[in-house]
Protein backbone atom coordinates (compact mmCIF):
# COMPACT_ATOMS: atom_id res chain seq x y z
CA UNK A 1 0.00 0.00 0.00
CA UNK A 2 3.02 2.37 0.59
CA UNK A 3 4.17 2.17 -2.47
CA UNK A 4 0.98 3.13 -4.33
CA UNK A 5 0.33 5.73 -2.39
CA UNK A 6 3.81 7.44 -2.88
CA UNK A 7 3.39 6.71 -6.42
CA UNK A 8 0.47 9.02 -6.76
CA UNK A 9 0.88 12.90 -6.03
CA UNK A 10 -2.80 12.78 -5.34
CA UNK A 11 -4.01 12.18 -1.34
CA UNK A 12 -6.50 9.73 -0.56
CA UNK A 13 -8.90 12.40 1.18
CA UNK A 14 -12.00 13.81 -0.17
CA UNK A 15 -11.32 17.51 0.04
CA UNK A 16 -15.13 19.10 -0.71
CA UNK A 17 -18.29 17.72 -1.98
CA UNK A 18 -19.82 20.12 -4.85
CA UNK A 19 -23.80 20.07 -4.68
CA UNK A 20 -24.92 21.90 -8.65
CA UNK A 21 -27.44 24.61 -7.65
CA UNK A 22 -29.73 27.44 -9.87
CA UNK A 23 -29.64 30.03 -7.27
CA UNK A 24 -26.48 30.05 -4.59
CA UNK A 25 -28.15 32.62 -2.30
CA UNK A 26 -31.49 30.41 -1.84
CA UNK A 27 -29.80 27.28 -1.77
CA UNK A 28 -27.50 28.87 1.00
CA UNK A 29 -30.80 29.95 2.92
CA UNK A 30 -32.31 26.23 2.33
CA UNK A 31 -29.15 24.70 3.71
CA UNK A 32 -27.83 26.69 6.56
CA UNK A 33 -31.90 26.12 7.46
CA UNK A 34 -31.57 22.52 7.52
CA UNK A 35 -28.19 21.88 8.92
CA UNK A 36 -28.94 24.94 11.80
CA UNK A 37 -25.78 26.82 10.99
CA UNK A 38 -25.62 30.70 10.78
CA UNK A 39 -26.05 31.99 7.09
CA UNK A 40 -23.57 34.53 6.03
CA UNK A 41 -23.01 36.50 3.18
CA UNK A 42 -19.47 34.97 2.19
CA UNK A 43 -20.14 33.64 -1.71
CA UNK A 44 -17.41 33.41 -3.75
CA UNK A 45 -16.93 34.25 -7.33
CA UNK A 46 -20.50 35.26 -7.41
CA UNK A 47 -21.21 31.27 -8.34
CA UNK A 48 -20.40 29.29 -5.34
CA UNK A 49 -20.57 29.18 -1.59
CA UNK A 50 -18.83 26.77 1.12
CA UNK A 51 -20.60 25.76 3.89
CA UNK A 52 -19.16 26.69 7.38
CA UNK A 53 -19.33 22.45 8.42
CA UNK A 54 -17.07 20.45 10.32
CA UNK A 55 -15.07 17.86 8.35
CA UNK A 56 -15.23 17.68 4.14
CA UNK A 57 -16.12 21.43 2.57
CA UNK A 58 -19.56 21.19 1.27
CA UNK A 59 -19.82 23.51 -1.80
CA UNK A 60 -23.04 25.00 -3.43
CA UNK A 61 -22.07 26.15 -6.51
CA UNK A 62 -23.98 27.25 -10.14
CA UNK A 63 -21.73 25.55 -12.66
CA UNK A 64 -21.47 28.07 -14.46
CA UNK A 65 -18.70 26.26 -16.85
CA UNK A 66 -20.88 23.10 -16.94
CA UNK A 67 -24.10 24.05 -16.99
CA UNK A 68 -26.34 26.57 -17.16
CA UNK A 69 -29.79 27.30 -14.89
CA UNK A 70 -31.39 25.16 -17.68
CA UNK A 71 -29.79 22.51 -18.20
CA UNK A 72 -28.39 21.72 -14.59
CA UNK A 73 -27.11 18.49 -13.58
CA UNK A 74 -28.44 17.33 -10.41
CA UNK A 75 -28.00 14.31 -8.13
CA UNK A 76 -30.69 11.80 -8.71
CA UNK A 77 -29.42 9.40 -6.37
CA UNK A 78 -27.84 10.66 -2.83
CA UNK A 79 -23.95 11.51 -3.80
CA UNK A 80 -23.06 11.75 0.08
CA UNK A 81 -25.06 11.97 3.52
CA UNK A 82 -25.18 14.27 6.31
CA UNK A 83 -25.56 12.30 10.03
CA UNK A 84 -28.04 12.90 12.22
CA UNK A 85 -28.56 11.45 16.11
CA UNK A 86 -32.17 11.25 15.47
CA UNK A 87 -33.37 10.22 12.48
CA UNK A 88 -37.43 10.64 13.23
CA UNK A 89 -36.70 13.87 15.05
CA UNK A 90 -34.24 14.59 11.10
CA UNK A 91 -37.67 13.57 9.29
CA UNK A 92 -40.25 15.85 10.82
CA UNK A 93 -37.80 18.62 10.73
CA UNK A 94 -37.50 18.01 7.17
CA UNK A 95 -41.06 17.82 6.37
CA UNK A 96 -41.75 20.96 8.37
CA UNK A 97 -39.30 22.57 5.93
CA UNK A 98 -41.32 21.56 3.35
CA UNK A 99 -38.50 19.41 1.82
CA UNK A 100 -39.96 16.61 -1.14
CA UNK A 101 -39.39 13.61 1.24
CA UNK A 102 -38.36 11.04 -1.46
CA UNK A 103 -38.63 8.18 1.41
CA UNK A 104 -40.01 7.78 4.53
CA UNK A 105 -37.55 6.51 7.45
CA UNK A 106 -36.31 3.25 6.26
CA UNK A 107 -34.76 0.52 8.39
CA UNK A 108 -35.05 3.00 11.32
CA UNK A 109 -32.10 4.25 9.92
CA UNK A 110 -32.57 6.78 7.04
CA UNK A 111 -34.09 8.96 4.49
CA UNK A 112 -33.91 10.56 1.35
CA UNK A 113 -35.17 13.89 -0.04
CA UNK A 114 -34.75 16.81 -2.21
CA UNK A 115 -32.83 19.93 -2.05
CA UNK A 116 -34.56 23.04 -3.75
CA UNK A 117 -33.14 22.23 -7.40
CA UNK A 118 -34.02 18.76 -7.10
CA UNK A 119 -30.90 17.26 -5.42
CA UNK A 120 -30.99 13.90 -3.98
CA UNK A 121 -30.05 13.82 -0.12
CA UNK A 122 -29.54 11.04 2.17
CA UNK A 123 -29.49 11.80 6.14
CA UNK A 124 -28.68 8.92 8.38
CA UNK A 125 -27.96 8.21 11.67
Amino acid sequence: MDNVKNASPIQSKVGAIFIPVRDVKKAKTWYCKMLGIPETDKEELGHLFVLPLEGVDVILDEMPMWSNKETLSVYKAPAFMFKTENINTSYEYMKKMGADLVTEVQNSQWFVCKDLDGNHIMICQ
